[in-house]
């Protein structure tokens, strides 16, 4: 069949009582699942397609994973066209330029992201990627096949600013609801014309926005969030269909506040909303309905309205936690088309105001000994750590697609959730700046800022003949607290440093005079005298394991809704390996390297002294990886091995053993005159020794000490604290 010819075409379309046809509704950030416009950059998972230099070209044939059901026909390929269209017909040889609306020279068969006369060129910043490239997301079957236009440029103008370049990119989904969305990223100008929407396979049937050309539509920045999706659904459009984008409703009122519920909504339908009303409810109690009226509520999700409800929320008893219902009905005193877009509830929590403990800020940093920009994180790093000795919590996760063995499994999570580079910094999980120029602000700003709970580690032991190393991690809320509460532990290890080996323990760094580049930061880095692989490279901080394998933390220790003065507590273990010793051949012993091969001294990993124990308490929200926020964390050495403390003969007093009787562990404080080398052993009621819990250095004042006697029969048995100054000696009833 021939194409119809506008105008009688746009009266087609204008008209869904004739033929089923596509149309739209925006959704401003709402992208699919798996999109990113950063994927760009991406080192693997793009095809391109189209590379610059680029001028009307049409692609070779591009295979769909999955059926694309398009117009109700099942698509499996196309060819994509630098002038910002695909077409499913892979017969087609060339592309088309466009005109100023739908006529019978269109290509067939096609989606119209942006159908405008582009070329694919060289920028200025030869970085720059320019280029056409599809990419998958979802597992089936609920799979994505994105294509991405990104860089394009009107043909024959300068490329000056991002502006003058365009990303924009159409999304096919999997199934036979035929749906595909365009996405509008912040690059390009709102002042370039051309069509955006698309047509069937013999221009019978089409459809665009505004019925013709269309500005370009441009991003508020350049965060996702901000991203203008415009979904394209196959059917029929409602005429009413209002939607509830969102709720001011925050997690936490203080008990007896007033909360003026208020929200975002917009129109899905065709026919503008000039009446609605908004509701909430408490905990399914009545409705509270205020009705708003002269509204210009435009269709297909053309605007947006916030609303404020007139009847303000006050009741709820501290520890509270209530499901607020907020929606929206009866548009136009008529029938809405779609309920399930119309209600949002939240879980709301009224405690005291009372979230005072002073905060640490848990600091990791993705890194690797192949990375050669990193070495400039770990000296940003240790300047954070220094101006802040006892808030500021390190924590270097090692990543394992170099040769880094430093990496463990946990940490990779932790990287792979967050790092945009190598390397990287992440705040309390809260804040990722990808900058580490900003790091610093980003720490002190973070710790100007109170937290819920204060973490500590209240107990800790080392058994010298398993090498276990078992730890308490406690947490105190200072007001109810709500949400998936989670508490987590990370060892740490300094002084880590291996053999000569390149991109492994020999540190790359592009920071040295002997670097290809002559040294990446110049004459006055701390690093330019350095090796552009360091031999006996000091790696501090170093990740050496999630205790509970969980690099989010345990669940179901602390209850839905925290206490305030509750102890909450997890007892972590931990197995240090093997301490390993390394060798060196060449001299190397530098500020930041040390390639000394004494006794005594040529220690590499795993070195008990050096170990560091973290405890945190989390959020975790299982379907958004960036709403995991770290609310506080704590940290201990396993010993206090500062320079000017040496080895004394300190008396011991063991204050107290509880419980006693004891099941699966004991507690005991042993109060110390001076930091000194502590012996714990066990022995039973014939005198034979039954383990040794501890011998090692132990810190000045009060120490709790957990003693494991879950494989202790019943019985009676004797501790025996010793020091240089002599032994102290409980009893200790073990009962099954």
């Amino acid at each position: 069949m021939k194409k119809i010819i506008l105008p009688v075409l746009a009266l087609l379309m204008s008209s869904s009582a004739f033929a089923q046809n596509y149309y739209h509704v925006k959704k401003e950030g709402a992208n699919p699942t798996g999109y990113a416009s950063g994927q760009v950059f991406a080192t693997s998972g793009n095809t391109v397609i189209l590379n610059k230099t680029s001028n009307d070209v049409l692609s070779g044939a591009q295979t769909i994973p999955f059926t694309f059901n398009f117009y109700g026909t099942a698509v499996s390929s196309y060819k994509a066209s630098d002038n910002g269209y695909i077409t499913f017909n892979t017969s087609a040889t060339s592309t088309v330029a466009p005109g100023s609306s739908l006529t019978s020279a269109d290509p067939n068969n096609a989606i119209y992201a942006f159908w405008k006369d582009f070329e694919l060129k060289a920028a200025p910043n030869a970085n720059f990627p320019i280029q056409v490239f599809s990419y998958n997301t979802g597992a089936a079957p609920n799979r994505r096949h994105v294509i991405q236009f990104f860089g394009l440029s009107a043909k024959g103008s300068a490329i000056a600013a991002n502006t003058d370049v365009h990303s924009f990119a159409i999304v096919l989904y999997e199934g036979t609801s035929g749906r595909f969305d365009i996405i509008y990223n912040a690059y390009g100008t709102t002042g370039s014309t051309g069509l955006i929407g698309c047509e069937n396979s013999d221009g019978s049937v089409g459809y665009t926005m505004g019925g013709s050309t269309s500005n370009f539509k441009v991003a508020s920045d350049y965060s996702d969030a901000k991203n203008l999706v415009y979904q394209f659904n196959y059917g029929i459009q409602a005429d009413l269909d209002p939607a509830l984008l969102s709720t001011n409703l925050t997690r936490f009122y203080k008990v007896g506040d007033a909360v003026s519920i208020g929200g975002v909504v917009t129109n899905y339908g065709k026919t503008p909303i000039t009446a609605l009303k908004v509701n909430y409810s408490i905990d399914g109690g009545a409705a509270q309905t205020y009705t708003m009226g002269s509204l210009s509520l435009m269709g297909s999700g053309d605007n947006t309205i916030a609303f404020t409800h007139n009847i303000p929320w006050s009741s709820g008893i501290v520890g509270t936690l209530s499901a607020v219902r907020v929606w929206v009905s009866d548009p136009n005193a008529d029938v809405d088309a779609d309920l399930a877009n119309s209600e949002l509830t939240a879980s709301v929590l009224r405690n005291q105001g009372t979230s005072t403990v002073e905060r640490n800020v848990l600091f990791e940093e993705a890194t690797g000994g192949w990375c050669g920009y990193c070495p400039d994180g770990h000296l940003i790093m240790k300047d954070v750590v220094d101006q802040n000795p006892d808030r500021v919590i390190p924590a270097m996760h090692h990543n394992s697609s170099g040769t880094d063995l430093m990496a463990t499994a946990q940490g990779d999570i932790i990287n792979a959730a967050y790092a945009k580079g190598y390397p990287d910094g992440f705040i309390d999980r809260t804040i990722f700046p990808a900058n580490r120029g900003t790091w610093a602000q980003e720490i002190t700003n973070r710790l100007s800022v109170d937290a819920p709970v204060k973490v500590t580690i209240v107990a800790k032991s080392y058994n010298p003949t398993t090498r276990t190393i078992v730890f308490r991690v406690n947490a105190r809320f200072s007001d109810y607290w709500a949400g998936d509460l989670r508490i987590g532990a990370i060892v740490t290890e300094d002084e880590v440093r291996g053999n000569p080996a390149n991109n492994y323990w020999s540190q790359h760094n592009y920071y040295s005079k002997f670097h290809s580049s002559g040294g990446v930061g110049g004459a006055s880095h701390p690093l330019y005298n350095e090796l552009e692989y360091m031999d006996g490279y000091r790696h501090q901080h170093v990740t050496r394991g999630f205790p509970g394998n969980s690099a989010w933390g345990l669940a179901a220790i602390i209850p839905d809704v925290a206490e305030p003065d509750v102890d909450y507590t997890y007892d972590f273990t931990y197995v240090v390996g093997a301490e390993t010793k390394v060798s060196y051949s060449k001299d190397n012993n530098t500020e930041y390297c040390n390639t000394k091969d004494d006794a005594g001294s040529n220690y590499g990993w795993n070195k008990v002294p050096f170990i560091n124990l973290i405890g945190f308490v989390a959020e975790y929200d299982g379907a958004n990886v960036n709403n995991r926020p770290i609310l506080n964390a704590g940290s201990t050495r396993l010993w206090n091995l500062a320079a000017n403390i040496q080895e004394a003969a300190a008396k011991a007093t063991i204050n107290s053993v509880y419980p006693n009787p004891a099941k699966d562990f004991a507690n005991i404080k042993i109060n110390l005159t001076e930091n000194t080398n502590v012996k714990i052993e066990v022995y039973n009621t014939v005198g034979q020794l039954v383990s040794v819990e501890q011998n090692g250095m132990m810190e000045a004042g009060e120490n709790n000490f957990l003693i494991n006697t879950a494989n202790l029969s019943t019985g009676i048995y004797t501790i025996n604290v010793t020091t240089l100054n002599g032994t102290s000696t409980t009893k200790l009833n073990v009962v099954r």
